[in-house]
């Protein structure tokens, strides 16, 4: 699929595009027991070819579901699922992913060594 524009996703889906792909996991929703507060979160699930994996949540309640920054393939994209670049609102269902050189790993992201065994 090419960046930039919107593409249609539903459960369990898988979306290639050039760097990685895109599953989206499906959502839950949250109803606060006592209060009139409640929320989704959309799960999303982006796999490099090198099968790297990253989870992307984007939750709405109070307020529309804003853009998500995400880091893989050693490059930064941003994934809009309700209003793309520029505001312009995407059809129900529908998601739009942007490169986005702006978007570096988190400070604290730390590659995971394996400990070699004491002799």
């Amino acid at each position: 699929m090419s960046y930039g524009k919107q593409i249609p996703y539903s459960k369990d889906t898988n979306i290639v595009f050039e760097d990685f792909s895109l599953t989206y996991l499906g959502n839950e929703f949250y109803q606060h027991p006592t209060a009139s507060i409640s929320s989704n979160t959309q799960t999303f699930l982006a796999k490099s070819k090198d099968n790297t994996e990253t989870k992307i949540k984007v939750v709405s309640g109070q307020l529309p579901p804003q853009p998500q920054n995400f880091f893989i393939s050693e490059k930064g994209f941003t994934l809009y699922t309700f209003k793309g670049p520029g505001g312009t609102r995407l059809e129900p269902g529908h998601l739009l992913i942007e490169m986005n050189n702006e978007i570096k790993p988190a400070q604290d992201e730390q590659k995971i060594i394996p400990l070699k065994p004491k002799k």
